[in-house]
């Protein structure tokens, strides 16, 4: 366990017993909430939250004078000025750690959510990537399919996808219905590695990419909508580059829409 320091925060008690309450009811103590704040900090390298003024800055001696505690005026009046900027230094304080700690605690849930949908279909994807990209599927030499550009194609023997239906019935599982038929025009029209004769599956014999490999943990996720899911990952073996994964929520189920690489 990293070792932690103690740290002396100066507030309102009202203040520090109603941020209390309400960080309970999130889950949160004040020191966890704090370090959640700091956390998300130096994640964005700055404030979590946008600063602006809206009128021109005011000095203490201003805002003291403005309360009718000037130079002339008693220390108690003094005093009750310098609590109430106090007050909304540490209320400001105490805002951006909430907005981080829910962010944190959405970004976390969204994190869980796109690993326990990549582990149901990760199989399935696996199986795509063989038949689209790595060519690592079992033929049937014995039986070819002539292209009109002259190309042989030979029948697919795996029994997991020797059909064109059940290889729509993967891709289905795995990606969502707009990228599915991405996925077969990519396959069938646009490199002519795939094809299709009563009902049976051709592919041309071997592989000619490595595809995407999802064998990189996720580094981050975000929930973008009630329904869709950015995570950040690597793809790629001998040099991996980053890459965006997009999730939708498609028939029930959370499937993949799109990849893309980080230039």
């Amino acid at each position: 366990m990293a070792n932690k320091v103690n740290l002396t925060l100066r507030m309102e008690p009202e203040l520090r017993d109603q941020a209390s309450e309400l960080f309970q009811a999130l889950g949160l103590d004040l020191s966890t909430a704090t370090g959640l704040f700091y956390r998300q900090a130096l994640r964005c390298h700055g404030l979590p939250f946008e600063v602006k003024l809206d009128g021109p800055v005011q000095t203490m001696e201003q805002l003291t004078e403005a309360d009718g505690a000037g130079p002339g005026q008693d220390a108690a009046a003094k005093s009750k000025t310098k609590r109430i900027a106090a007050g909304i230094a540490a209320a400001l304080c105490l805002g951006c750690i909430m907005v981080s700690g829910v962010t944190h605690a959405q970004d976390v849930a969204a994190l869980q959510t796109a690993n326990t949908a990549l582990a149901a279909i990760r199989a399935d994807y696996d199986k795509v990537q063989d038949v689209v990209y790595r060519g690592l599927v079992k033929l049937d030499n014995s039986q070819g399919l002539a292209t009109d550009n002259g190309t042989i194609l030979t029948l697919v023997a795996d029994q997991q996808v020797d059909t064109m239906q059940e290889f729509q019935d993967l891709l289905d599982r795995v990606y969502t219905h707009d990228k599915a038929e991405d996925i077969l025009f990519y396959g069938f029209m646009e490199r002519g590695v795939l094809g299709e004769m009563n009902g049976a599956l051709y592919r041309l014999e071997g592989g000619w990419t490595m595809g995407y490999p999802l064998d990189q943990p996720l580094l981050s996720a975000r929930q973008t909508a009630p329904d869709a899911i950015e995570a950040e990952t690597m793809i790629g073996h001998a040099d991996p580059v980053q890459a965006v994964l997009t999730l939708k929520q498609e028939d029930g189920s959370w499937k993949i829409d799109d990849i893309t690489k980080v230039v």
